[in-house]
């Protein structure tokens, strides 16, 4: 089992948070996202799981600041038992691509545990 993780800034955009071995497919079985931090307004964040910048792996949360500068304190977690999602292509990375809201103070922390085949 492989973890891996990455921290999405403050703003909205482009995170890599898995990137396979030359040759091999991820196989992403789980993970979890800690939001933590102040929006800047009332809004949605979401955080869409993407293989490159394209073709959603179908994981898509979002979260809810239902009021202007919004401190959210949020725990997602996810198991995608029993085979997980497999990448298309081998080489390909598993991105977090946000958007919505920003923060001005904060981040999102996000950890992926799978394999490599």
């Amino acid at each position: 089992m492989l973890f891996k993780s990455a921290v999405d800034d403050q703003a909205p955009g482009t995170n890599t948070v898995w990137t396979p071995t030359a040759g091999k497919k991820f196989r992403l079985m789980g993970g979890t996202i800690v939001c933590g931090g102040t929006l800047v307004a009332a809004a949605i964040r979401t955080i869409d799981f993407q293989e490159e910048t394209t073709g959603s792996t179908g994981l898509v949360f979002q979260f809810l600041a239902p009021v202007t500068a919004a401190t959210v304190n949020t725990l997602i977690t996810f198991d995608i038992k029993p085979v997980g999602y497999l990448a298309s292509v081998a080489g390909k990375k598993l991105n977090a691509v946000v958007t919505g809201a920003t923060y001005t103070t904060g981040n999102d922390s996000i950890t992926v545990w799978g394999y490599e085949e």
